[in-house]
């Protein structure tokens, strides 16, 4: 197992710079599970609105923050693709039900 020197993140002079440290550390999951939680906290705010509308504007948050951290290398290709499907996905059910 190859230990990840961690003397590195004591360079970072910004936060983007001990957030790239912390996700280089995690091997890429940080930012994974930011995603995720940020998707269930919408959620849990808004349970008691339409669910399809709640959807609609909660894959439409994550695309945004999964399209800034692809541009800053937090994630890969695949994670925004993911995000981005969901988005379209959510607002053909919502418009295919009326």
């Amino acid at each position: 197992m190859a230990y990840t020197n961690l003397t590195n993140i004591t360079d970072a002079d910004t936060y983007l710079e001990v957030a790239e440290a912390t996700n280089n550390i995690t091997g890429g999951l940080l930012s994974n599970v930011i995603l995720f939680c940020i998707f269930l906290l919408i959620l849990m705010v808004f349970k008691n609105q339409d669910i399809k509308k709640v959807l609609v504007a909660d894959f439409f948050v994550i695309s945004v923050i999964a399209t800034y951290f692809f541009f800053v290398g937090f994630i890969a290709w695949y994670v925004l693709i993911i995000c981005l499907v969901g988005l379209i996905a959510s607002i053909i059910i919502l418009f295919s039900s009326r």
